[in-house]
């Protein structure tokens, strides 16, 4: 029944072989990249929040101690929000504009990380970067399935994404360096430029997905990722 359904909505329940020429087109296409520039950047906030946290709190005040207890609370939420804009997600059948929200919550924790003179807004900040960024990280995955067919091309742009992922984790490690202690703004603001990144993928994503259903529904262009009845999910 379930290979039946996933043949019925794109037509790859079985898996395809993958050839130089099938690996060659699923690297070079655009939208592999832009895929693995977006959970990079959703990887690099949830890895300062991974790394740095603890570092965080301590700096507000609290003991060594009281601050490992309360780096656990934010996954917490995290764990919550996550559910829910999955639940939100397919409800409306939308994976962008709720990605784009949780990008807004990951920039405006991120600010109060940085910027905020109270420590307990400091410390809320911390819960909102962690709430947005690690929706965003199953959220993309989602994103970057609904809009893929053939296992070829599926296991050759989940690869790069992946390994972006894990470049996000290296790049937050440089930017949030010692020397920043203990605001660490130049990290803070690597962190901003990281979601305006990837909101600026989602808008070019959603237009040019609106434009090629569009384009396929009026009979203007052939079937989209070469299946026929297969249309975008924006």
């Amino acid at each position: 029944m379930v290979l039946d359904r996933i043949e019925a909505d794109r037509a790859d329940a079985m898996p395809d072989e993958i050839t130089k020429e099938k690996f060659i087109k699923s690297f070079f296409d655009p939208l592999t990249w832009s895929f693995a520039i977006m959970f990079l950047s959703s990887t690099m906030a949830t890895y300062t929040i991974g790394f740095f946290s603890t570092i965080i709190i301590y700096t507000l005040g609290y003991t060594e101690a009281m601050a490992l207890v309360l780096t656990a609370f934010p996954y917490v939420a995290a764990a919550v929000s996550c559910f829910f804009f999955a639940w939100l997600s397919d409800k409306t059948q939308k994976r962008a504009p709720w990605l784009a929200v949780q990008n807004c919550i990951t920039l405006t924790g991120i600010m109060l990380v940085g910027y905020a003179k109270q420590p307990g807004v400091r410390y809320f900040g911390i819960f909102l970067t962690n709430m947005g960024g690690s929706g965003c990280i199953p959220g993309i995955l989602a994103y970057h399935s609904n809009n893929i067919t053939q296992h070829s091309k599926r296991a050759v742009s989940t690869a790069v994404i992946v390994a972006c992922g894990g470049i996000g984790g290296i790049f937050s490690t440089t930017v949030y360096r010692q020397k920043d202690y203990p605001r660490y703004i130049p990290g803070i603001w690597a962190t901003v430029a990281c979601q305006l990144t990837m909101m600026t993928l989602l808008a070019i994503n959603s237009y040019v997905f609106a434009r090629r259903n569009r384009l396929y529904r009026e009979g203007k262009r052939g079937p989209l990722e070469d299946t026929p009845g297969f249309y975008y999910t924006i």
